[in-house]
């Protein structure tokens, strides 16, 4: 289970990446892409402007779940002092680990 994820993350990197180097390029740039052209690892993307707009791409995507689970752990603990943690973890085990698959 764990090597998936880490395969799912690089890839998920991988893509953020790419698409941080063409947005940047569609805006600052763009005689030197071709329409719809997803630069591979060219030395293009190895620029620093460019690594500097995924790193923020990175931590909003960081900073998106951190909110989206402090939400989502703030209803869930609701939840289980209303009705028990018992009944919450047999419903939201399930969930979580169906949900984390589907989110891939």
């Amino acid at each position: 289970m764990v090597g998936q994820v880490a395969i799912v993350m690089t890839t998920t990197v991988e893509i953020m990446r790419r698409l941080s180097c063409q947005f940047w390029y569609t805006v600052n740039d763009p005689g030197r892409l071709l329409p719809g052209m997803i630069p591979a690892d060219s030395e293009l993307c190895k620029i620093a402007a460019v690594e500097v707009l995924f790193g923020k791409v990175i931590n909003f995507e960081a900073v998106v779940d951190a909110v989206g689970a402090l939400i989502s752990f703030a209803l869930v603990g609701k939840y289980g002092d209303k009705n028990g943690r018992r009944t919450c973890a047999w419903l939201f085990v399930p969930c979580n680990q169906s949900l984390g698959h589907a989110s891939f």
